[in-house]
């Protein structure tokens, strides 16, 4: 987590690869602390819900939110850190998106694909 901006009127910070602006009034009720393994996140996280047709990216990882059946769900699907993936198909109305990962392609709706991190090479 990055904090961007904070003064009177608003809160903004980054993290997972995500903006959030908050009132300083609701941003004073969350509390944060380091926890004993301390990774540090590069400027360039983005979600995988943001790739755009003809990239391709490394995953770095699920977001904290994916928990449980679903999170192990899309890791036996392939999306662990370090894989490879792109977009495979458009579905003509936008979601679900076809994902080409480990040889195989996967469809994913973009709630889904939000809570994937990516490494986004800009």
């Amino acid at each position: 987590m990055r904090i961007i901006e904070n003064n009177n009127t608003r809160v903004v910070f980054h993290s997972e690869g995500k903006q959030f602006v908050l009132a300083p009034i609701v941003a004073g009720n969350i509390t944060i602390s380091l926890s004993e393994k301390v990774e540090l996140q590069k400027e360039n996280i983005a979600r995988l819900s943001s790739l755009k047709l003809d990239e391709k990216t490394i995953i770095v990882g699920l977001s904290k939110e994916y928990r449980g059946e679903s999170r192990r769900r899309l890791l036996d699907l392939g999306f662990v850190k370090g894989a490879t993936v792109a977009i495979d198909l458009l579905n003509p109305l936008g979601d679900p998106k076809a994902y080409f990962i480990k040889g195989t392609a996967i469809a994913l709706r973009k709630d889904q694909a939000s809570k994937i991190l990516i490494n986004r090479k800009e």
